[in-house]
């Protein structure tokens, strides 16, 4: 892939942060299920800002996950007045230190990952990464750097990268230039074919929302935390969007509940996906677009649905007008017997399609 010559100034680092208890204390809750009240939610943003405040002003908050634990804000680094992302991992202190070390692990998992295709493909196709690295909220001893024991909590790891100022192809507007959406979703299948070819991974969870644009219109793909090695059998196959499993994702959750051995994820288990999130691009709020269709019927029935996409059911799109264009739809979630072998065939299909329209 053509190299990114743009600069990138980026720093890890291992921030020792000291603050006061009152502050410790607001992340302090008596039962699960005030995670899921505003109020901790609020708290946990204030103290981010807190944490963040020497290097970075913060703008906005931009989501919160529905478990209240991972926070994405939008600030200004000082000094140079570059616009970021700040995506942060805030567990409350009453988790044990067994739930706490494991989702800290996959948060800095997808870190650690994101930052190695950050520095291979130089921002091209994937988020730059700035900085990334763990706040304490209590002083790490001197000889291990871990914060110091019996002393609650603990350690907010994050991810700093460039704010994509073009928002997601999930906000872009019905009436978006055709051309303009088979680009994006090209330049998505292009990245994911060198990522699929030389790293042999798999995203597990393409979907519109995790696909950024950048000021210029690039796309830049989010979101790592379900990515694993192909070949690889999960135990965990729940990472991921429920209205865009592939049908070998899909059976994987139903071998795990049933006790059975998993079916292993290859390329299959990223195209699909990216076929269902173009044509929902293409279609979204059309009456006949299957996305929209299965989003109303199934709800949060998470098996039901499971059931019914790992049957690999023949799923139509409305017809675009472009008969290249609905092949490559067909060819991604219809037709079962002529899928696209590969990720770069299915960037090769849509770049054709590009070049005429």
């Amino acid at each position: 892939m053509e190299k990114d010559t743009t600069e990138t100034v980026r720093t890890k680092t291992e921030t020792e942060t000291v603050v006061d208890s009152g502050m410790v204390n607001l992340l302090r809750a008596e039962r699960l299920a005030e995670t899921r009240h505003v109020g901790f939610a609020e708290r946990a943003i204030n103290l981010l800002n807190t944490l963040f405040y020497q290097d970075y002003l913060i703008a906005e908050s931009l989501s919160v996950s529905s478990d209240r634990q991972k926070y994405v804000l939008k600030a200004t680094r000082r000094g140079d007045g570059i616009e970021c992302a700040i995506k942060a991992l805030v567990m409350p202190s009453f988790y044990s230190p067994i739930e706490q070390s494991i989702k800290t692990e996959l948060f800095e998992a997808e870190t650690d990952l994101t930052d190695g295709l950050n520095k291979i493909l130089h921002g091209k196709g994937i988020i730059r990464v700035v900085e990334c690295g763990r706040k304490y909220l209590a002083k790490p001893s001197s000889q291990d750097g871990k914060p110091k024991l019996g002393v609650l909590p603990l350690v907010i790891p994050y991810l700093i990268t460039e704010f994509a100022k073009g928002g997601t192809v999930e906000d872009l507007n019905v009436s978006e230039d055709t051309r303009n959406k088979v680009r994006i979703f090209r330049e998505v299948a292009e990245t994911m074919s060198f990522i699929h070819e030389c790293y042999n991974l798999v995203h597990r969870d393409i979907k519109p929302s995790n696909l950024m644009l950048a000021e210029g219109g690039a796309s830049k793909i989010i979101d790592w935390e379900a990515a694993t090695v192909m070949g690889q059998r999960q135990r965990n196959h729940e990472i991921g969007s429920m209205l865009y499993f592939s049908p070998n994702h899909a059976r994987g959750m139903i071998a795990i509940r049933d006790g059975k051995e998993s079916p292993a994820h290859d390329y299959r288990s990223d195209m699909y996906p990216l076929g269902l999130s173009l044509g929902n691009t293409l279609f979204k709020g059309h009456f006949e677009n299957p996305v929209d269709v299965m989003r109303d019927y199934f709800g949060d029935h998470l098996e039901d649905y499971c059931e019914f996409i790992a049957s690999d059911p023949d799923l139509r799109f409305p017809s675009s007008g472009i008969a290249a264009l609905d092949d490559i739809l067909h060819r991604t979630v219809s037709n079962k017997n002529d899928r696209f072998k590969s990720m770069k065939e299915l960037a090769q299909a849509l770049s054709s399609v590009e070049c005429k329209l």
